[in-house]
């Protein structure tokens, strides 16, 4: 997905280039959707993307070894529900606390901790007498699988209707008991022999409310600064504005956004992977030669802006939107923040002002080759 999204940037730039205009413009005129050509201007906008642009065309005329670029990609991913979602929800009698177990696995994108928060929401009890259990495949053995960026939104609508039918159960108890506290009704509900586990699932054919697919919306820009002798580039501002929705957790959404931004910033930068032309082995296996990005990779200005947006009822839970892998789609913009730094140096080294092809990742050596660079420029002035 991520290559596909950049293979129509790269068109987009090369149309631009051919047809001499900036490739926001042919981007808005290509874009079929209203909401994210809406988008689009309004990133471009809210962070001056025209006037930095200009400022750095005047920069880079200026200057022969450093340059300086910049890039804007918006991208329309879709999220689409698939096979079954499980979740089980047991309350302990003594205690009152929650343990919520579900099909879908935690790894790092906060799914845990937005399945508790809907759990808490729903029952009205503090979050913090709610356990997240690991999920267990002997448990949940035909599962969907935790990807697509739908995994929190699926565990979250199976911990929903798991809390709907408990306090369903518990209402009688509630009647009888005005006033009382969580724990004095699960209490009487155990002693009453009500059960106080339940088993829930989501499936797109027999609970299309919760499944229907929908859209989310990214837009990025970003600029950069390249040395044309080292062909070491620093990215120095991202703007993202994202359709989060109605996010359920800010934190997490900014996290994980900007992660799945900083993950495309190693695939289409540091990430090579060099195999041997005989034997098809993989000769970039370790850190030595093999770069992930590390901390000094970070931009150095790091913007990311919520669309403001109203409830929309093709969405996630209480209206949260998907967004794990929308926005690593706009990381591509990188590439064409360093190729029109190095379009401005292979201008300034006599090269033709034409379109030229430069393949991916934009490696330190691989900006260097492509920079028009040659020992006989090396002169002090």
């Amino acid at each position: 997905m991520t290559e596909i999204a950049a293979y129509i940037e790269h068109i987009m730039e090369h149309i631009a280039l051919v047809v001499k205009v900036d490739a926001a413009d042919v981007r808005v005129a290509n874009l079929s959707l209203p909401q994210a050509k809406s988008l689009l201007q309004q990133v471009r906008t809210d962070n001056q993307y025209d006037d930095r642009a200009r400022t750095i065309v005047d920069f880079n005329e200026k200057n022969r070894w450093r340059k300086k670029g910049i890039s804007l990609s918006t991208t329309v991913f879709p999220i689409g529900f698939f096979d079954t979602s499980y979740a089980i929800l047991s309350v302990f009698k003594k205690d009152a606390t929650v343990a919520i177990l579900t099909s879908g696995i935690e790894i790092g994108q906060g799914l845990h901790t937005k399945v508790a928060q809907a759990c808490a929401y729903e029952l009205n009890i503090p979050i913090d007498l709610i356990v997240m259990k690991p999920s267990l495949s002997h448990v949940f053995p035909n599962s969907s699988g935790t990807g697509g960026s739908t995994g929190s939104d699926q565990a979250a609508w199976c911990i929903i209707q798991c809390c709907k039918e408990l306090k369903l159960r518990l209402q009688p108890v509630y009647d009888k008991n005005p006033g009382k506290e969580w724990k004095d009704i699960i209490f009487a509900a155990a002693n009453q022999s009500i059960d106080l586990q339940v088993t829930k699932s989501l499936t797109p054919t027999q609970n299309p409310d919760q499944t229907k697919p929908y859209s989310v919306l990214s837009a990025a820009i970003t600029e950069i600064e390249l040395d044309i002798l080292t062909g070491q580039h620093q990215v120095t501002r991202v703007d993202i504005l994202q359709d989060a929705g109605i996010s359920v957790n800010p934190d997490i959404d900014v996290g994980q956004i900007q992660g799945a931004f900083i993950m495309g910033l190693g695939n289409w930068t540091t990430e090579h992977m060099i195999r041997n032309e005989d034997t098809g082995a993989l000769m970039s296996n370790r850190t030595w030669n093999y770069k992930p990005p590390g901390a000094k990779d970070i931009p150095v200005d790091f913007r990311v802006t919520f669309l403001k947006a109203d409830k929309d009822p093709r969405s996630g839970p209480y209206g949260g939107k998907a967004v794990g892998e929308p926005p690593l789609l706009t990381s591509c913009s990188v590439m064409y923040a360093i190729k029109m730094a190095i379009k401005s140096a292979r201008k300034d080294a006599g090269l033709a002002d034409e379109y030229f092809d430069m393949s991916a990742p934009f490696t330190s050596e691989n900006i260097f080759l492509h920079s028009g660079v040659s020992h006989d420029k090396f002169l002090l002035k």
